[in-house]
C-alpha cells in the first residue's frame, strides 16, 4: 500500500468508478496527490458500464469522490489538461455535474434505450466513433444507477433494453 518514488512515499489509494483497479498515489507529508483519471480539472472523467465489469459503477465512483473529498491536498496531478489546486472544489464540481446528470438521463429514459438517452444528452454530431461509445456506456451507467436505486425501471422490449 506504500511507494517509494523519488525521495517521496505515496500511499495507495483505491478509486473506483472510473476503471476497475484504479488507484491515486498520495504524498500526505507534502500533500501532492496523483490523481490519475479519477478527477480531472477541465473534463468529467467517463463513468461508463462496461460487459463484465461493476453493474453500478456511478455509484462507487461518487462514493469515492466523497471519501476523496476528505484528504488535504495542496495540489493533484491528473492523467489530462490542468494540475487542481482547489481538490474539494472541484470533487464538488463533479458531484453536482452528476446529480445534474441523473436529473437529464430520468427526462430523456422515458421509454428509451441507453442509445436513445445518450442522443439525446450528448453532442454525438461532434464525436468520434470511439467518443459515441463512451457516450453509450455513460448514460448506460447513469440509467442503471438510477434503476438500482428505484428511480427508473427497465423492461427488456424488442430485444433492447429500455428505462422509464
Amino acid at each position: 500500500d506504500r511507494l517509494r518514488i523519488g525521495g517521496r512515499e505515496f500511499r495507495a489509494i483505491e478509486a473506483p468508478g472510473h476503471s476497475v483497479g484504479q488507484a491515486l498515489l498520495y504524498d500526505e507529508a507534502d500533500a501532492l496527490l496523483l490523481s490519475a483519471d479519477h478527477v480531472l480539472l477541465k473534463i468529467t472523467p467517463n463513468v461508463g458500464l462496461w460487459p463484465g465489469s461493476d453493474p453500478d459503477p456511478l455509484a462507487h465512483f461518487v462514493e469515492s469522490l466523497t471519501t476523496l473529498r476528505a484528504l488535504d491536498v495542496r495540489l493533484a496531478l491528473p492523467g489530462h489538461k490542468g494540475l487542481i489546486h482547489d481538490w474539494r472544489g472541484r470533487i464538488d464540481e463533479l458531484l453536482h455535474h452528476h446529480e445534474e446528470r441523473l436529473g437529464h438521463i430520468r427526462a430523456a429514459a422515458q421509454g428509451a434505450t441507453a442509445l436513445q438517452v445518450a442522443l439525446a444528452i450528448f453532442p454525438f454530431e461532434r464525436f468520434t466513433p470511439h467518443e459515441q461509445r463512451f457516450a453509450v456506456a455513460e448514460a448506460l451507467a447513469h440509467l442503471e444507477h438510477l434503476r438500482l436505486r428505484g428511480d427508473l425501471r427497465r423492461e427488456e422490449r424488442d430485444g433492447a433494453w429500455r428505462y422509464g
